[in-house]
């Protein structure tokens, strides 16, 4: 009971205590206590939906595998309701764009005179700032335009003749060398099909010293990092439900879209749940950004989601192929330097 009051305070005011925490509180300060905070549900958790999943697991008519079993799924899907997604209203983006600024502006990186490029812009909450962070040239790039558009009538004529926005693949754009001093991206490493390809464009695009601020999540094992938490509230689906299952049900039986790929517009023909997913593990992406020498690592910062560490103990056997990172690890936030060499 206080597990799940708990939750329900957090879901509803989270977002705006975790952006005027940080921004006051020393660094040091924060992240102590964003791991209490994060280890809290070792200890607070529903239990309630706990008994509720081990009655749903005893009273279980099939004895094949879990992963086949779409009758579990449905009940599953009963059992856990949709999550509350974030807002994409013109405040809210901006308030959450100041939040990432601030930050930065917290490691001591003076954004003043800087050019800064945001791949994969998408509602360009990073690019409106540019007056505020005194920015001296901003431009975004994104596979689609629509939802930039959908907020500029919101900015002045200067500022909108300030940004320049391009729509289509930074790869394959030639985007002239040594041209920008400071990259964001925001929510797209786990969606870019390779990133070390992105690392490797962005190195070349980026002046000496420049920076590269990497934000990005939920990771695709953790619970959940299949990214369909607005029609599905089930964690960990991808790790314990076949691909085919899962496609059935959010395809045929929710009915999420008429199976096309939510970036490219394409038909998804090979019936797989989460396209638009690179599907990488955490080690991968820890590797990426650690271990290239062509970088100095400014910040790498994990966040946690334990609240649902019971149910891997529910289906141990299930998941156990999955590390302790992987499955809880939800978020990555780093910072690169490129060397001057």
């Amino acid at each position: 009971m206080i597990g799940s009051k708990i939750d329900r305070f957090m879901d509803k005011y989270n977002d705006n205590i975790k952006v005027k925490i940080e921004k006051y509180l020393p660094e040091k300060a924060y992240v102590f206590l964003k791991k209490g905070v994060q280890q809290k549900h070792r200890f607070f958790y529903n239990r309630h939906l706990y008994r509720s999943l081990k009655h749903i697991l005893e009273e279980r008519k099939s004895e094949g595998l879990f992963e086949n079993d779409l009758d579990l799924l449905q009940k599953l899907h009963e059992l856990f309701p949709p999550h509350r997604t974030l807002s994409y209203n013109f405040n809210a983006i901006i308030h959450r764009a100041r939040g990432r600024f601030d930050k930065i502006l917290k490691q001591g990186i003076l954004l003043k005179g800087m050019d800064v490029l945001d791949i994969g812009a998408g509602h360009g909450e990073n690019l409106f700032l540019c007056d505020e962070y005194e920015f001296d040239s901003a431009t975004g790039v994104d596979h689609s335009a629509e939802r930039f558009y959908s907020h500029t009538n919101r900015l002045s004529v200067s500022l909108k003749n300030r940004i320049t926005f391009i729509e289509g693949d930074l790869l394959r754009m030639s985007l002239p060398a040594e041209s920008y001093d400071f990259i964001i991206s925001i929510n797209s490493f786990e969606h870019f099909a390779n990133p070390k390809i992105v690392i490797d464009e962005s190195y070349k695009i980026l002046r000496p010293n420049g920076y590269f601020y990497i934000d990005f999540g939920p990771l695709f094992r953790s619970p959940f990092g299949a990214h369909r938490y607005r029609y599905i509230g089930v964690p960990y689906i991808q790790n314990l439900f076949s691909d085919e299952i899962a496609y059935h049900f959010l395809y045929n039986k929710l009915k999420i879209n008429p199976g096309i790929n939510t970036y490219t517009g394409a038909e998804i023909k090979d019936r797989d749940p989460y396209i638009e997913m690179n599907k990488w593990c955490y080690q991968q992406f820890e590797q990426l950004f650690k271990q290239d020498g062509r970088w100095d690592v400014v910040r790498f910062n994990k966040e946690c989601n334990y609240k649902y560490h019971w149910m891997t103990e529910v289906f141990d056997d299930e998941l156990m192929e999955f590390s302790q990172k992987d499955l809880f690890v939800t978020e990555l936030t780093v910072i690169l330097q490129k060397k001057d060499y």
